[in-house]
């Protein structure tokens, strides 16, 4: 059970990065996405409580970009193993790692 709910978290902060990215990326200049980011930030802390800083919702805007395809986020990785993951910056690395977290069962230490 508790399993699903990361997982259905985990998703769900994908879509707030999903959303995050593309409503930046239709925008021309770089100080409107802050503000969306800022914006979106205060709305969701008032209606589900903490968990979506502006902070946090960068994070979730990275692992969008680094996960854009939501049927191959490996769902056996909790949301931390992400927020560990999205600070390697070369792919080959991040694949590796995430791999053998998989394998090995690692926890995100």
């Amino acid at each position: 059970m508790f399993k699903h709910i990361d997982t259905t978290m985990t998703e769900v902060y994908w879509y707030v990065g999903k959303i995050t990215y593309e409503l930046s990326e239709n925008s021309t200049k770089a100080s409107y996405g802050k503000k969306i980011i800022d914006v979106l930030s205060s709305k969701l802390t008032n209606e589900f409580g903490s968990g979506f800083s502006s902070v946090s919702i960068r994070r979730m805007r990275r692992f969008y970009e680094f996960y854009p395809i939501w049927s191959a986020v490996p769902t056996e990785l909790s949301w931390t193993h992400f927020q560990e993951l999205i600070r390697i910056n070369r792919k080959e690395e991040r694949d590796f790692y995430e791999q053998e977290a998989i394998k090995s069962n690692w926890g995100y230490r």
